[in-house]
């Protein structure tokens, strides 16, 4: 599998929150004021649009894909964050904390079908 565009998946990501956050803050605003779509990414194999997942177990999250780098955070069950993709031994996922943060965790405490297709991240090791 090829690697995606990093920076498309961020803006993306991106929109996409501000656009829920702006419904979820007033739908009468929202309605009134309508956030535009984000603009449509060019078909590129490259091009990944991260999946939307819910946690189904608590966790602890790391800066990278190995348990020995761990922060004083946590996710928890029944949250759900945008998937940007695994590392190459498809055990650990990377999630989009806002636009300048990602961590991982470990891909079993996603609910994410094993068959579900994820960009491979080079996470340089």
């Amino acid at each position: 599998m090829k690697l995606f565009n990093r920076s498309n998946v961020t803006a993306t990501v991106a929109a996409l929150m501000i656009a829920a956050t702006a419904m979820l803050s007033s739908p009468a605003q929202a309605a009134s004021n309508p956030v535009p779509a984000p603009a449509p990414v060019a078909a590129d194999p490259t091009t990944y649009v991260p999946l939307l997942v819910t946690e189904t177990s608590d966790s602890n999250i790391y800066y990278a894909p190995s348990q020995m780098i761990t922060s004083s955070s946590s996710v928890y069950a029944g949250e759900t964050w945008f998937v940007l993709g695994q590392d190459s031994t498809g055990t650990w996922i990377e999630l989009f904390i806002d636009p300048v943060t990602s961590v991982w965790v470990p891909k079993s405490v996603m609910a994410l079908s094993p068959s579900t297709p994820l960009p491979i991240i080079n996470t340089g090791s």
